[in-house]
């Protein structure tokens, strides 16, 4: 028996048992931190049966406007140029006041993640139609790993079955089987990663996802995004304090209520960052979703935050890092 025999053998319940309804969507935060980095795809189909390819995804809008500024796309191989707006619903659209926002008015692509199957109409302030593309279901649950539905329609006992009569070593290798379709899931985001940014911005962003554990994984992600690593490499003395601020962690009076022993250090940062936070900073809508409670000391946010920008100051050159010892 193969991990793919046991997946479909277990995944075709009775109908009694089907829900009805999907899962419920995620922040948009976190689905437009996925779009960036690749997890959709390159390829799509407009709602009127257009083929979509972004050719560059553009880079996080950090003022008010659409989600996504500067990419470049192409719609039946014309070339198009501009913002990019993400929204959950094909509704949201004209809830959200963006068809009279004059600020949306250059926007060359709507995505959404939901549509209640009605034709809808994306128009801006001067009534120009924006194309449209709807990120189907089973791609949304593909991107996100996770369950198409919020309760599981394979229930305890369904695996029963097929394992009843198997030796301990088919056993063993079913088990194999499953960790290497894992893993496989897993490359395969990546790569995706690596083909929308580059193998060095793939690193960096897995990296600071990586860092940031279950509870601060998207918010560390959403970091390495906004301060990417191919500006950090040009910048290695503000480092520091570029991810720090970009984080939303450092203010003016800051060290001034800090213990005497870390004064000087804070108001460095400070010195350093206000240089760099026209370009770095967002606004405090778009400000990124720290969880600072029921972490433990070292897995503060603060100390994430350090531990990457210690291995981006301490030389962390991801060009030259050994191939062979990261893909082990």
């Amino acid at each position: 028996m193969t991990y793919g025999f046991l997946l479909e053998s277990i995944w075709h319940p009775p109908l009694i048992f089907a829900e009805n309804t999907g899962s419920a969507l995620p922040p948009e935060l976190e689905l437009q931190a996925v779009w960036f980095a690749g997890g959709f795809g390159r390829s799509f189909r407009t709602t009127s049966g257009k083929k979509v390819e972004i050719v560059q995804f553009g880079e996080w809008n950090r003022s008010s406007g659409p989600d996504f500024i500067q990419a470049a796309i192409e719609i039946d191989g014309e070339l198009k140029t501009g913002p990019l707006e993400l929204d959950s619903k094909s509704t949201d659209w004209e809830q959200h006041g963006h068809a009279t926002n004059p600020a949306f008015r250059e926007v060359i692509l709507h995505v959404v993640f939901q549509s209640d199957g009605r034709q809808t109409f994306t128009r801006t302030d001067v009534h120009r139609e924006v194309p449209q593309v709807v990120i189907t279901e089973p791609l949304l649950s593909d991107a996100l790993n996770r369950p198409q539905r919020e309760v599981a329609i394979a229930h305890p006992g369904r695996c029963v079955a097929p394992l009843r009569n198997l030796p301990v070593g088919a056993i063993d290798r079913l088990l194999g089987e499953a960790a290497l379709h894992r893993a496989a899931m897993k490359a395969t985001r990546w790569l995706k990663a690596e083909d929308a940014h580059g193998r060095d911005a793939a690193l960096f962003q897995a990296t600071a996802e990586t860092l940031g554990y279950r509870g601060n994984s998207l918010a560390m992600k959403l970091l390495a995004q906004r301060a990417p690593f191919s500006l950090l490499k040009g910048a290695e003395p503000a480092v520091e304090s570029i991810l720090f601020g970009t984080a939303g962690f450092l203010s003016a009076d800051l060290h001034q209520s800090a213990p005497a022993d870390t004064r000087e250090y804070l108001r460095t940062l400070w010195d350093t960052w206000w240089k760099h936070r026209a370009y770095f900073e967002a606004s405090w809508d778009r400000s990124i979703p720290w969880k600072t409670s029921g972490q433990r000391p070292a897995n503060h946010p603060h100390r994430r935050v350090g531990a990457l920008s210690a291995l981006v100051k301490d030389g962390l050159n991801i060009v030259a890092w050994h191939w062979r010892d990261l893909s082990k």
